[in-house]
């Protein structure tokens, strides 16, 4: 490395996230008196549904926090005191060696948000011992693109009483142009679909203890709920389809009977009061018809992974081929075993269709690099980087609720993805993550 600052001291406290639960703020000194700082949650806290804690959970969650604070006072500090705050990979190499490997794929636990706290920690440093902007830190000269705003209007699917069956449905703007315009259109679009709903309180609930997603109740199937959008959108003053567009996460694995090997519809069921089930054939032709109806961008989890012949079927259709109409979105873990030996490991959903060579995987033209899933910042990048060079686009997904944490929105403009995936701005958390993209737009003029 050109320059060395050394890393003198890190701590870690216990704070409170949006919604009164324990989470973490780690703060690093590099230098005399060059800080750095990040906030992670301790644990998993969110519950979709938005149902009450139990004395027990509460518990179990400080007790997780506790634990968390330790673990950084006690043994990550002195794993990376006296190194070099500027050699980034150094670092979040020492920090997963500690931790033994980092997170396993899929696995939710303390580690992983101790780990990214740390390292976003530590770069938030370098970049203020530079005098630059984390982004342009993490990016280098060539971080000049904002993303697009993907805001989660509606959620909770498949884990609450949803009638949708949809995890979660965003809007998009249609039209790429200044990221404080497109940021305007969705907040339109927002606030008109809670005058709607004020109006008609039976249909759903557009506030949540956990989420600033708007839960609808008694809507009868992803088309309904589509039409309320194109409402909303018309009320806002927005014509929908050249001014707005949706994106759907259907959730599809989590609504996969691997026994029966059929797609089971919970909130339809309700709703019809009769059970909903489609098979993976009969799911590719109702995504058909949807994206025939509406103005879908893109769709995330379209189907659980060891539905092959799903996938190649859904390969076959036109519009799942990775063409601009509609993008195939999938969620990638990180590695750190592999990352450990000097191969950004990639881990997705869908790794068993990629090891059978599956002509299903084709049409996954999209990344979605989520922050709760890779344990470094080196780790993120490789991610992100692996996925350039198979020629997908990204799209940075902040979680919805939790902590008010910023890194998404640096991160998202450093490596110039085409989406950052946030709540709405229902809560703190997720004004931050926009109003700090507003704020970079600001500085790249």
């Amino acid at each position: 490395m050109d320059k060395e600052m050394l890393i003198r001291d890190m701590y870690a406290r216990e704070i409170l996230d949006s919604k009164g639960n324990p989470a973490i703020e780690i703060e690093v000194l590099a230098g005399e008196d060059t800080v750095g700082r990040a906030a992670v949650s301790s644990g998993k806290t969110a519950d979709r549904r938005g149902t009450e804690k139990k004395a027990g959970d509460r518990r179990r969650d400080k007790q997780m926090a506790e634990q968390a604070v330790e673990t950084v006072n006690s043994t990550l500090a002195h794993t990376i005191i006296g190194m070099n705050v500027f050699d980034q990979e150094a670092v979040d190499q020492a920090l997963i060696r500690t931790e033994g490997g980092g997170r396993k794929p899929g696995e939710e636990n303390t580690g992983t948000d101790i780990l990214r706290g740390v390292s976003t920690a530590v770069s938030r440093a370098a970049a203020r011992a530079l005098q630059i902007p984390l982004f342009r830190y993490l990016g280098g000269v060539r971080a000049k693109r904002m993303p697009v705003p993907a805001m989660i209007l509606t959620g909770s699917g498949i884990s609450g009483d949803d009638s949708t069956d949809i995890k979660e449905l965003m809007i998009i703007p249609a039209k790429s142009g200044d990221f404080q315009g497109m940021l305007s259109v969705c907040t339109e679009v927002y606030h008109a679909m809670e005058a709607a709903l004020a109006e008609n309180a039976s249909l759903g609930k557009s506030e949540n203890p956990e989420t600033s997603e708007i839960h609808m109740t008694d809507v009868r199937g992803a088309e309904e709920a589509a039409r309320m959008v194109q409402k909303a959108v018309e009320r806002a003053g927005h014509c929908f389809g050249r001014d707005v567009e949706i994106g759907l996460n259907t959730g599809a694995p989590g609504l996969y009977d691997r026994r029966r090997k059929v797609y089971i519809f919970p909130g339809e069921s309700r709703q019809y009061g009769h059970e909903i089930i489609r098979t993976g054939k009969e799911l590719v032709s109702y995504y058909e018809k949807l994206t025939s109806e509406f103005p879908i961008c893109f769709i995330e989890e379209p189907l659980a992974c060891e539905d092959s012949e799903a996938w190649s079927e859904l390969c076959c259709r036109e519009w799942g081929c990775g063409m601009d109409s509609v993008q195939i979105a999938a969620g990638v873990h990180a590695c750190a075993g592999t990352f450990m030996e000097g191969e950004p490991g990639i881990r997705t959903d869908f790794d068993e269709i990629y090891q059978r060579g599956q002509r299903g995987a084709g049409a996954v033209s999209v990344l979605r690099a989520d922050m709760n899933r890779s344990s470094t910042m080196t780790e993120m990048f490789h991610t992100i980087d692996a996925a350039r060079r198979a020629g997908m686009r990204v799209m940075i997904s902040q979680p919805s609720g939790g902590v008010e944490e910023t890194a998404a929105a640096d991160i998202a403009v450093a490596c110039g993805a085409e989406w950052i995936k946030c709540g709405a701005p229902g809560r703190q958390e997720s004004a931050a993550v926009y109003n700090r993209l507003l704020k970079i737009e600001e500085e790249l003029r």
